[in-house]
């Protein structure tokens, strides 16, 4: 009986030894050259949280991860997508998306960014509009353009850090 509850002591103890997922924890921007990404990892009343961030209006969406020998993974229902840690703690790997560890402060500027680039959309949208309407083909042509190329100089110098996700799609072209 005595060897009975050392050995199941000992299995506790054993237990509690295992891998925590606790790197895992943070704020993480998504590496692209196409837009800005956000999610966070959050532990809460002993469950781990991803958290998808919408980085144009700041809310997040929750969805709960399992863990199992310190990783974590999305149980899709159907199966698991792991999440990967790199060896260092500072890349994080889903599927095809990779995460570079990032804090706070990072993600509220990334908000407000957006909120930036969100308004000189309206005002390349503005703009566009306010043209008048008494020209001629060619003339309307060459004063779009020349839009265009004001408001690609604006948002080149607005994503020299930080990508906009809404940049008009007639500057995209």
């Amino acid at each position: 009986m005595k060897q009975m509850l050392l050995a199941v002591g000992v299995a506790a103890v054993l237990a509690g030894c295992g891998k925590d997922a606790g790197g895992y924890e943070g704020y993480w921007r998504e590496k692209s050259d196409k837009k800005e990404g956000m999610i966070a990892i959050k532990k809460e009343k002993g469950n781990y949280f991803l958290n998808k961030i919408n980085v144009v209006t700041g809310k997040e969406t929750s969805v709960v991860l399992s863990e199992k020998d310190g990783a974590l993974s999305i149980n899709t229902g159907i199966g698991e997508i792991p999440i990967k840690l790199s060896d260092d703690g500072k890349e994080l790997y889903v599927e095809r998306r990779q995460y570079v560890k990032t804090d706070a402060a990072m993600k509220d500027k990334i908000i407000a960014h957006q909120k930036k680039c969100g308004q000189t959309a309206q005002a390349y949208l503005d703009a566009r509009n306010a043209l008048p309407s008494n020209q001629t083909y060619q003339q309307r042509q060459a004063a779009i353009e020349q839009l265009k190329r004001r408001f690609e100089a604006e948002f080149d110098e607005l994503e020299k850090e930080i990508k906009c996700n809404g940049r008009p799609r007639a500057l995209l072209l």
